[in-house]
């Protein structure tokens, strides 16, 4: 993580935690509750929502507007999936979709993103369910049916870290670093026999840390 390019204190700040194996990492603010808006902005959300008023009439002159939505779906499907490394085409995602035949994991990792995002969209609007965390753990299940990760609890959120990093070819030995809530001083805890038990100090790789460290 490069902390020299955090410099908006009002998105959040950059900290180095305590040594011995002292890191780099992003204490976000609070999400804000209200936003003060620019004229300029509320300009552009005003075309924004004069477009997406013509796109939605010209959506009921298609026999069936799902066509060309799935399209798009389909489309980002592969590009989000790609972040995770896998490789699969929009025309080989088609082709599984048309003839019922999966013939590589990448593409049923890119089927289970758009059946995931077409249960969310279907129980919001048929079943009038909120966005909430049930709902997010219902598509996260959908999503590692049968893939890569089925074995790493679906439907349930991490509950271990997962250091972001940049890719490199060979990682030295691991350190230990503490979590970015205890080098501000509070801790996280964990249930002990009584309750206060702090949590161990994680292995991370020096690759993975954060410059100067």
């Amino acid at each position: 993580m490069d902390a020299t390019k955090f410099v908006s204190p009002e998105w959040g700040r950059s900290i180095r935690t305590a040594p011995p194996g002292s890191f780099a990492a992003f204490i976000p603010q609070h999400v804000p509750r209200e936003l003060a808006l620019s004229a300029d902005t509320v300009m552009l959300l005003s075309e924004a929502d004069a477009a997406l008023g013509r796109l939605a009439g010209s959506g009921r002159l298609l026999p069936d507007p799902h066509l060309l939505v799935n399209a798009y779906i389909t489309r980002e499907a592969v590009s989000s999936s790609r972040i995770e490394g896998t490789q699969a085409s929009v025309t080989e995602v088609f082709d599984a979709a048309a003839t019922g035949e999966t013939k590589r994991d990448d593409i049923r990792e890119v089927r289970n993103y758009v059946a995931a995002l077409q249960h969310g969209v279907r129980r919001l609007k048929e079943d009038e369910f909120p966005i909430s965390l049930r709902l997010i753990k219902e598509m996260h299940k959908i999503l590692l049916t049968g893939v890569r990760g089925q074995d790493k609890t679906p439907g349930e959120f991490r509950t271990s870290h997962r250091p972001a990093r940049e890719a490199q070819p060979k990682c030295k030995p691991a350190r230990r670093f503490q979590h970015p809530a205890q080098a501000r001083g509070g801790g996280h805890r964990a249930g002990g026999r009584n309750g206060t038990r702090r949590t161990a100090s994680v292995g991370m790789p020096r690759c993975a840390q954060g410059p100067g460290s």
